[in-house]
Order: structure tokens, then C-alpha cells, then sequence
């Protein structure tokens, strides 16, 4: 049980971290399940609409490499506190990112039936704690 002030802030603020890195994993998951390809690749990647339309595997891990280029740039920007940082395309990033991961390998069960992906924390937002001098655990 915390002792005086300074204990009971900490006590607070650790948990607004917490809840805060949970409303952020809920949005990344949302958008992950309502991510369309061709309604939001065309604002994040430099490609041709007909490559937006191909399924192929080989489109869809020229696009998962553009994603994660996209978001080498806009994690360095952010690191740098650039002005053109957009935290909406760092997120919209994310959410295209894990979607077209989830594209390119479901994961199968051992009868081959795809399930579900298992939920985890987001690595990616150990570095906006970084920066700002925090762990996620805090």
C-alpha cells in the first residue's frame, strides 16, 4: 500500500501507462480486423493500384516491405522529434503492417485449420516510451 504522496502519484501514473498502452493495442487490433487493402494502402505506400489488387504472395511481401520501410522512417522521425512526425500514420502503419503480416502466414493448427492470431503486446510502442524516458511497465 503506498505510503505518502509521492508513492500513491507513481501508483497512479503507472496505471494511466497502463490502461493508456491498452486503449492503444485495442485500436491497433481494430483496425487490424478492419483493414481493407485497397481503401488504406494507397495513403501509406508508393505502389501502382494494380499492385494493391494482386494477391499474390509476392505482392503482398513487396507490400509487407514497404510497410516496414514506411515505418523505419516515421519510427526515426518520431525518435528525432521531426515536425512531420504523424502519430495517425505511425498507427495507420501498424494496423497495415500486422494485417498483411496476418495475410502472408496464418497461423494453422495442427489439422491445418487457420486460427486465430494469439494476442501480444506491441513491441512498436516500447519505443514512443523510450523516448519519452519510460518503460511500459512504469
Amino acid at each position: 500500500m503506498p505510503q505518502n504522496r509521492t508513492d500513491i502519484s507513481s501508483a497512479l501514473t503507472r496505471q494511466s501507462r497502463i490502461r493508456a498502452a491498452r486503449t492503444v493495442d485495442h485500436v491497433l487490433n481494430c483496425g487490424t480486423h478492419d483493414y481493407k487493402r485497397t481503401r488504406d494502402l494507397p495513403g501509406l505506400v508508393p505502389l501502382d493500384p494494380a499492385e494493391f489488387a494482386s494477391a499474390t504472395p509476392q505482392a503482398t511481401a513487396r507490400i509487407v516491405e514497404l510497410l516496414q520501410r514506411g515505418l523505419r522512417m516515421e519510427r526515426a522521425r518520431m525518435k528525432s522529434g521531426h515536425w512531420s512526425y504523424d502519430l495517425n500514420r505511425h498507427l495507420a502503419l501498424l494496423q497495415a503492417l500486422r494485417a498483411e503480416q496476418g495475410i502472408c502466414r496464418p497461423e494453422k493448427s495442427p489439422h491445418g485449420r487457420a486460427i486465430a492470431q494469439k494476442k501480444r503486446r506491441p513491441t512498436e510502442l516500447d519505443d514512443v516510451f523510450k523516448h519519452f524516458g519510460k518503460s511500459r511497465e512504469d
